[in-house]
């Protein structure tokens, strides 16, 4: 932070009457005067502080160096009824240079913050003389910074322009315009280069906040980083992303304009027209309806004959998969014993109304059978012993038991029995990796065949 003695000069002409800023230029102008010193005490506590006038009767030094707040609104608000006269720049920075010269601390660098709300007079007026004393200014290592604003900024931005250009020392010296609006000056100049360092932000950070003369209302996406650096931060980042996205948008638009106009190769076409007639095989092996091409010819007798055949292929798919899905589980005689005494005539039958519909119909079950040679309890017409539906999870029944048990005890109060409760979850999800495993294979011999079929048909 940096060590400063900073005197403030304010302005007290006839024109800090108007109201063009609400609720009148001399009232605003004091909230920026208490705004810059609180600021600049907050930022090191070795700054001080002095306030100045420069119309009624003359410059006046109202407060030498201080760092009590107190003495700053005494000294505003004893100067609110004596407003008149024009303003006299040239002297009053003369006189504010002579009292930081007698400044306590010489450690402590000078500065001048002028504020300027009234056309420019006499030798004020005059730019050669300004820039004449902001190069002695310059000379002195004094900084000047000028806020302008009401009449200020219509009549005077030239003259203190080059006067701030000659009087800058390692881009120490400011020039901040504030027009009238609905925002504050004190809000303004908080966020501009004049309080930058003081408040830890680098001059290089507040961008052209300052040359802009606008105080401020020029940030990129309209938000000043120094406030909200964060946000500032999320909004360039949401653009960039766009514009990448936009980018890649256009790079596929002319890649796909590209393809569109060259011509495509033959055997393209071909491999077209091979997809299209096994999609078409594929949709007849399935039963479905399919339109026969017009180049085709056939009369009725081979088209029934070749649907009889089509017929009897898909009658011994079934019956494969039938068989195979028959030796998958054997049945313990304790599994036996609880499946006759559940369904004692029941007649079992493996039925299929698409391939796989007995996976949807028990999706935490597998129906477990044997072919049984002589006649037992349960057993039924087709020669299948009855249908005992178990959990393929062996652990599940001993995971259960202790789990209900538990729940009963504690109330089934939800923060209870995480042990077992998880226990029985994960032998739940793992025999539903091992079905799915299972549905996969059985899918993917089921597609195989599809296609062998498909082949010898085309």
């Amino acid at each position: 932070m940096p060590l400063e003695a900073t005197m403030m000069i304010v302005d007290n002409s006839e024109y800090m009457r108007n109201g063009d800023y609400s609720p009148s230029r001399f009232e605003v102008q004091s909230d920026a005067v208490k705004t810059i010193f609180q600021t600049k005490i907050d930022s090191n506590p070795e700054n001080t502080v002095g306030v100045m006038t420069m119309a009624n009767k003359g410059p006046e030094v109202l407060v030498t160096h201080t760092k009590d707040i107190g003495h700053i609104l005494s000294a505003l608000h004893a100067t609110a009824p004596k407003l008149g006269g024009s303003i006299d720049i040239p002297t009053a920075i003369n006189i504010a240079q002579l009292a930081l010269k007698h400044r306590e601390n010489k450690n402590l660098r000078q500065r001048i913050i002028v504020f300027v709300g009234s056309p420019l007079q006499d030798k004020g007026a005059d730019e050669r003389e300004m820039v004449k004393l902001a190069k002695r200014l310059k000379k002195n290592n004094v900084a000047v910074d000028f806020i302008a604003f009401g009449d200020g900024i219509e009549e005077g931005t030239n003259v203190l322009k080059a006067f701030v250009d000659n009087a800058a020392n390692s881009d120490n010296s400011h020039l901040v315009s504030v027009p009238p609006g609905p925002h504050l000056l004190s809000d303004v100049i908080i966020t501009s280069p004049i309080l930058s360092e003081d408040r830890g932000i680098p001059p290089e950070a507040m961008g052209d906040a300052g040359a802009s003369g606008s105080g401020g209302a020029n940030y990129e996406f309209g938000i000043d980083p120094s406030l909200d650096p964060e946000l500032a931060m999320a909004l360039r980042m949401s653009m960039e992303e766009e514009q990448a996205r936009q980018a890649a948008e256009e790079q596929a638009r002319q890649a796909e304009a590209a393809a569109d106009a060259q011509p495509q190769p033959e055997s393209e076409v071909v491999d077209q027209d091979d997809e299209a007639m096994l999609a078409r095989a594929l949709a007849m092996s399935e039963g479905n309806d399919v339109e026969m091409g017009e180049d085709e010819d056939m009369d009725e007798e081979e088209a029934i004959a070749r649907a009889i055949q089509m017929s009897m292929k898909q009658e011994e798919k079934e019956q494969h998969l039938v068989g195979s899905l028959l030796p998958l589980v054997t049945v313990s005689a304790r599994e036996q014993q609880i499946g006759t005494a559940t369904e004692p005539d029941f007649p079992f039958e493996l039925r299929f109304l698409d391939r796989l519909d007995w996976f949807i119909e028990f999706p935490h079950a597998i129906i477990t059978h044997r072919i049984s040679g002589g006649a037992k309890g349960g057993q039924g017409a087709s020669g299948l012993e009855g249908p005992v539906l178990r959990h393929s999870c062996r652990r599940s029944f001993r995971l259960l038991i202790p789990l209900n048990t538990c729940r009963r005890t504690n109330y089934y109060l939800p923060w209870t029995c995480e042990n077992e409760r998880h226990g029985y979850e994960k032998c739940q999800y793992d025999d539903m990796m091992q079905r799915m495993k299972k549905m996969s294979k059985l899918k993917q011999q089921y597609a195989d065949e599809v296609a062998e079929a498909a082949e010898a048909i085309v």
